[in-house]
């Protein structure tokens, strides 16, 4: 079996004794021998090198040139990628969604289209199903977004005084996870009688927006609370888990717009009243929420009662149908939650609602600041595709601009969008007096 080719480190070091034992540029008798069996090759080889590199400082090549040259003149030669796109572009997408299929359809090797991955040629997209919208829709969303934003500057309103409510359930484990494992180890066992059957509780959180109380003098805590919707019981029988008479926790059945319009009465506006800013306790606060049918009308009496009470203004706001993504909870903090939530794995309704609280405790203001400015970029590209919701949000490069003190509290429309969402709003015959003016 033959020798290796010299690598270039090796290479290197053969140019450096022949440059060691020259006197000025001409090597000595035996030099090529000499150097060749310190590296345990013929002379021809040393020699081959040593021209080479001779050859390229006459050229003006500032060190000279030692490096092989085999990477470009050997192997087998790069298949035509050209090909490979104009085979794969004719495959259909839904055949695309795995490798394996892809390089059949295509008539091409397994190893080809993942080099075309590698290679960046093929990238993976995840695609997430949306909610299907109706033209209504659509020109709701477009209300909703116009509604937030300043006609006279073009910029958003800073939200300030706006509380976003929303449910989630919460499960108490879920089905795979992954660990870092070191050499010799074993991950946990994890057990479960049914993974279809994991116990989850429905919450329902409220935040608003973080900023200064200079009352407080300190940055105000926007998470306003988050509520399980559970039950207390007292058990009927003795079993393993606990005595007869226990005071137990369980889920309410169902959870309907009476369950949901005590919670706001006795739950979220007695807490936007005992932690809202007192500088702005003046203002007019508005709770939005989203459309799902236990969700109470905005104008429900004993709503608007509890809202009034104490000299408070608060209203409830309804986002627009289908738009998950006008809503801060859902489009963010309800999975930040999830993440931490899964790093604490109980079993138990009573140890699920403590992981939950300790989730939406450890929330960062700045996470939620950062939704809320997302928030806005889903408006505006919402209203570029005229109340649609497939769009593709840009990065606002919110940690870069916060480490330079940059960060905007809101972000701005320009005039020719604002002007064309408007338009569209007239020609459908919809929107307030106040943006078109009247007929």
């Amino acid at each position: 079996m033959g020798k290796s080719n010299l690598n270039d480190v090796e290479r290197k070091a053969v140019i450096d004794e022949l440059l060691r034992i020259s006197k000025n540029g001409k090597l000595p008798r035996g030099a090529y021998a000499k150097v060749a069996s310190g590296v345990e090759r013929d002379p021809t080889t040393t020699s081959t090198i040593w021209k080479g590199y001779v050859a390229a400082v006459e050229a003006g090549v500032v060190g000279g040139e030692w490096k092989s040259r085999r990477k470009q003149h050997c192997g087998r030669k790069r298949k035509n990628r050209d090909e490979l796109r104009e085979k794969l572009a004719r495959v259909p997408m839904e055949d695309r969604a795995v490798e394996r299929r892809a390089a059949a359809a295509a008539g091409a090797s397994r190893h080809l289209v993942r080099q075309a991955v590698r290679e960046g040629m093929l990238k993976r997209r995840t695609v997430l199903i949306k909610p299907a919208l109706t033209p209504e829709n659509k020109l709701r969303r477009v209300e909703h977004a116009l509604s937030f934003i300043d006609d006279r500057i073009l910029e958003f309103e800073s939200m300030h005084n706006v509380v976003h409510v929303d449910e989630k359930w919460f499960n108490s484990d879920r089905d795979k996870r992954s660990y870092l494992v070191l050499e010799g180890e074993e991950p946990p066992p994890r057990f479960w009688k049914s993974k279809r059957f994991i116990p989850k509780t429905m919450f329902l959180a409220a935040l608003a927006r973080p900023r200064y109380d200079p009352h407080r003098k300190q940055q105000w805590d926007d998470k306003l609370g988050v509520w399980s919707f559970t039950e207390k019981y007292e058990a009927q029988r003795s079993s393993k888990n606990r005595a007869k008479g226990a005071v137990c926790t369980r889920n309410i059945d169902t959870v309907d717009r009476e369950v949901y319009r005590e919670y706001l009465v006795t739950k979220v506006f007695p807490a936007i009243k005992a932690q809202w800013p007192r500088k702005d306790r003046h203002m007019l606060i508005l709770v939005q929420q989203d459309n799902a049918k236990p969700q109470v009308e905005p104008w429900d009496p004993d709503v608007v009662k509890a809202g009034q009470e104490g000299g408070w203004n608060i209203r409830m706001l309804c986002q627009a149908p289908n738009s998950p993504d006008l809503n801060t909870l859902d489009l963010g903090v309800f999975n930040s939650m999830q993440t931490l939530q899964y790093y604490i794995p109980r079993k138990g309704i009573d140890a699920l609602i403590a992981s939950v609280n300790t989730a939406f405790s450890q929330l960062k203001s700045d996470t939620v600041n950062d939704i809320f400015l997302t928030l806005q970029a889903c408006m505006l590209a919402s209203l570029r595709e005229e109340g649609g919701n497939v769009y593709k949000l840009p990065h606002l490069k919110k940690a870069k601009l916060r480490r330079a003190k940059c960060l905007p509290t809101s972000l701005r429309c320009s005039r020719e969008l604002y002007e064309s969402a408007v338009a569209l709003l007239a020609a459908s015959d919809r929107g307030s007096a106040l943006l078109f003016g009247k007929k």
